[in-house]
């Protein structure tokens, strides 16, 4: 009999009765005594076991926040060296090809041979392209990484800037008519950057791709503000797209044709800037009629 039993039944009884049916009740108990036991036993034997573990758990995750903040030192290493590299590639690509723009246009105005003025028309194509890439790869790394930073949005400051910047635009803005309208009854705060990377984009494409055959090519920006919402539409009457094709053009590196003259990453951009700073963006296109981006911001 289990011993702990034992010592209590002799505390209430002299002896333990001779009765087979009390020998059997009592066997029983000593039994469940003996089951508990063995599973105190055992319950002791895996809080140890599991202490062991904690311990192990505790000694590698010190050594993975070890490994991990030595790869966070290293990511803001090259994060830095990152920086530095995206500014090498703004002042000291762009900057020659920007003199070379220059040299270019020169030499055109200096010139009547047909063969010559091919030759400029196809090296300043090849520029521009170029100057392009560059500039949605910039694009690219500064939505990516940079933090938002809210200020007073002055559309008309953003978009008369834009106008002068595409003013030369593969010539294409002389054909092309560039108009905004802008009712703002409340001010909006949001990142200029992002901003003015998604207007940009959208306008300069709007030229590129405008529609030789139209009478009169067209690119306007109406901007409504209040207090509760910010609502932009780019509108042109260019080449359009189709309906098929509409979803993929927001997909980074896709390009409508062969003969696109972007890098595929400019709507990719602006799609992600318009995410970022909380926006949504539709496209609503026709072939030879034109394309609209309608735009969205809350504003609170």
């Amino acid at each position: 009999m289990h011993k702990l039993l034992e010592r209590q039944i002799s505390k209430h009884l002299n002896q333990i009765p001779d009765n087979p049916e009390i020998s059997v009740f009592l066997k029983a108990i000593s039994d469940s005594y003996d089951h508990f036991e063995s599973d105190r036993l055992m319950l002791e034997r895996s809080i140890e076991i599991s202490s062991e573990e904690m311990i192990q758990l505790y000694n590698t995750l010190r050594l993975e926040s070890s490994k991990l903040k030595l790869l966070n030192s290293e990511l803001t290493k090259t994060n830095s060296n990152l920086d530095k590299f995206v500014y090498c590639v703004s002042h000291d690509l762009r900057a020659p090809l920007s003199s070379m723009l220059g040299m270019v246009q020169l030499s055109e105005d200096e010139t009547e041979d047909p063969n010559m003025i091919e030759t400029l028309s196809y090296l300043k194509s090849s520029i521009n392209k170029l100057d392009t890439f560059i500039q949605d790869i910039l694009n690219y790394s500064r939505n990516s990484r940079m933090e938002i930073k809210k200020s007073e949005i002055n559309f008309e400051e953003m978009l008369t800037d834009i106008a002068t910047n595409h003013k030369f635009m593969n010539g294409a803005n002389q054909n092309v008519q560039f108009t905004y309208n802008i009712e703002q009854k409340a001010p909006y705060y949001s990142d200029k950057t992002r901003l003015n990377i998604v207007l940009s984009n959208l306008i300069s494409n709007a030229i590129r791709y405008y529609n030789p055959q139209a009478e009169s090519p067209f690119v306007n920006v109406d901007v409504n503000v209040d207090a509760n919402a910010v609502n932009i539409i780019v509108s042109d009457n260019g080449i359009g797209i189709k309906k098929e094709l509409q979803d993929k053009v927001f997909d980074m590196f896709y390009r409508v044709s062969e003969s696109s003259a972007g890098t595929g990453l400019g709507l990719y951009i602006v799609k992600e800037a318009i995410e970022k700073i909380g926006g949504n963006i539709l496209i609503d296109s026709e072939p030879q009629v034109g394309t609209q981006f309608k735009i969205s911001f809350s504003n609170n």
